[in-house]
């Protein structure tokens, strides 16, 4: 199978940290796409961020890598998740308003 058909990744910088994003599946657009559907936007939005990051550099006060889950992406400052959230759906050529629709 051609590389083209298979997950990528791509690594960004935001506010000094690393965020390598990886382009998501079939199946989870089919997800995200049931979640819109049915009015779930935020749950549709999350998921996607969710199984957007593949890895990044942020850690707690003891410098322990945080986890990449909905309770740690709900702490973290809307202005930071809304860069990922913009270059994720760049990188996957989403618009965010049609697949609401």
């Amino acid at each position: 199978m051609s590389k083209l058909y298979l997950s990528q990744t791509k690594e960004i910088e935001i506010d000094g940290e690393k965020v390598t994003l990886c382009s998501y599946s079939y199946a989870l657009q089919k997800q995200i796409t049931a979640l819109t559907t049915k009015d779930n936007a935020t749950d549709a939005i999350d998921l996607f961020l969710e199984s957007s990051i593949k890895d990044w550099t942020l850690t707690d006060e003891a410098g322990v890598k945080l986890a990449i889950n909905r309770d740690v992406l709900n702490s973290l400052a809307g202005s930071f998740i809304n860069k990922i959230l913009t270059e994720a759906t760049s990188f996957n050529n989403l618009n965010i308003g049609e697949v609401k629709n």
